[in-house]
């Protein structure tokens, strides 16, 4: 970038003589071309420090910055500041000397103007080789400085943004990097100097659409403005979902240069839409389900009614009784979990200490587990108060428990702490089963999703454990992998004892 020159003296000016500003010696009319070329003021002093010759920008500057008109024989002592005065003479006499003075500084003058500038004193010497005058120069860097403050304070402003904010060149094959904020760092975990260079299609991973890709490289060679969500992947191969937006950058004749890419972290937004669409479905589906499980209910309720009265009339033997009543519980057990599912079902919330209610749960639970399966409750001593319906509690905890007995489990623990940094209670259900893949943890919480062989299994454990602890104003989260168990995560506002 060419910054405009200005020079000015460090002088005030006094007007000694009424003479004009005269030329500058002849010998020096090449070093005046320069000066007038590059708008360079010079002034031309005796060892006196007189004004003896000086070109039309150094008048201009000193007139404006002191507010009167500099004149030959003046003396350069009265065309300065006090606070420079004493540094101007020290350089005067080095460079009388014989020694060139070159020296960067910044002073404010008497119109208010503060200057930061390079100053030069150039020793002139006479036919018989000594120094007869001293060529004072001043190179004004003011725009300069406050251009690159400007740059390093938008370099700033980029750094503390959560964007992240990237700059490729617009012209070169592939779009190479020249340019990533400290955002771009934190998102991508790429350090400036493993990126720059290199083409932002270096995110993308095996999952990136690569319909998407196509279109950002296709938007990038048209220079045009484009938003997009796309798949990336960090350094460490961690996916996540960013918002693109790309801004082309063309200059006066309309040539596409540069490309300012924005990244914004997207994944969790993302993560909660999904889980406000699964919920939403989820209510729709609870509302179906309640009305079939009312139906079936009624239904039950009849047929319950009209065995009895075969058995008054009829006396079957105590085998075909009990596979009567047994079938009819498992239909019974069935609609409350769809019942459960019903966001209009009536609830009764109370005040319950957790840890009192999961030790009884406890000894309901051993039967109903399989003779190899180890359960063990890890609870704190002092009460764990929540307000929750009961029933829904103890329905979302079997659930979890029973769930997890099937994954080839052979120890749960259920575990119970108050986390004061949220100050949720989080109940955990960990066991050490077969674990899930991502795609079947994405899922897992949906209704009627199973993994399980048909007829062993109705999908509906871990979505009527969801929808009972979200009516209470909790949440559930799960952790797993394959061949490392599970663990499940009831979170539930805490409340006073």
């Amino acid at each position: 970038m060419i910054y405009r020159r200005r020079v000015v003296s460090e002088g005030k000016g006094s007007g000694e003589s009424e003479a004009s500003v005269d030329a500058l010696p002849e010998s020096l009319t090449e070093v005046r071309a320069l000066a007038d070329a590059f708008g360079l003021p010079l002034f031309l002093l005796d060892r006196e420090r007189r004004i003896r010759a000086a070109n039309p920008v150094g008048r201009a500057y000193a007139e404006r910055l002191f507010g009167r008109p500099l004149r030959l024989g003046a003396s350069m002592d009265d065309f300065s500041v006090p606070e420079a005065l004493e540094a101007f003479r020290l350089n005067h006499a080095r460079a009388l000397e014989g020694e060139p003075v070159t020296l960067a500084r910044a002073i404010r003058y008497p119109n208010g103007e503060e200057l930061s500038y390079r100053i030069g004193y150039q020793p002139v010497r006479g036919g018989d080789g000594s120094v007869q005058h001293v060529l004072f120069f001043a190179e004004d860097l003011t725009e300069g400085l406050d251009a690159m403050r400007r740059n390093r304070l938008y370099e700033a402003a980029l750094d503390q943004s959560r964007q992240g904010v990237a700059i490729g060149a617009g012209s070169e094959p592939g779009f190479p990097l020249m340019y990533v904020s400290q955002g771009f760092e934190r998102l991508t975990g790429y350090d400036r100097e493993e990126i720059l260079g290199r083409s932002c299609a270096l995110l993308q991973g095996p999952g990136t659409d690569s319909e998407t890709a196509r279109a950002i490289g296709e938007a990038l060679r048209r220079g045009r403005f484009h938003r997009t969500e796309i798949l990336n992947y960090r350094k460490d191969g961690t996916p996540f979902w960013n918002d693109l937006t790309l801004f082309p950058v063309r200059d006066a004749n309309g040539a596409l240069t540069h490309y300012v890419g924005l990244q914004v972290d997207v994944t969790e937004h993302r993560r909660l839409l999904e889980q406000e669409k699964a919920s939403e479905r989820l209510k729709q589906l609870g509302l179906l389900a309640g009305g079939v499980a009312h139906d079936f209910n009624n239904l039950l309720a009849a047929l319950r009614l009209n065995l009895e009265l075969v058995f008054a009339e009829h006396s079957p033997d105590d085998a075909t009784v009990d596979a009567i009543e047994e079938t009819l519980a498992r239909a019974r057990a069935l609609t409350d979990s769809l019942l459960a599912l019903d966001p209009s079902d009536s609830r009764e919330p109370r005040r319950v200490d957790l840890r009192e209610r999961l030790e009884v749960l406890e000894t309901v639970l051993r039967p109903s587990l399989r003779d190899e399966v180890a359960l063990h409750l890890d609870l704190p001593t002092a009460p764990l108060t929540v307000r929750v319906d009961p029933t829904q509690l103890d329905q979302a905890v079997m659930n979890l428990v029973l769930n997890a007995s099937k994954a080839n489990s052979t120890t749960i623990v259920v575990r119970a702490r108050l986390a004061e940094a949220t100050g949720q209670i989080q109940l955990a259900v960990v066991d050490d089963g077969e674990g899930m893949t991502s795609e079947v943890r994405a899922r897992a919480l949906e209704p009627f999703f199973t993994t399980r062989p048909r007829g062993e299994g109705t999908g509906l454990g871990l979505a009527t454990a969801q929808a009972a602890i979200a009516a209470n104003g909790g949440s559930i989260a799960i952790e797993s992998q394959p061949g490392e168990g599970t663990t499940v995560t009831i979170g539930l506002p805490a409340s006073q004892p």
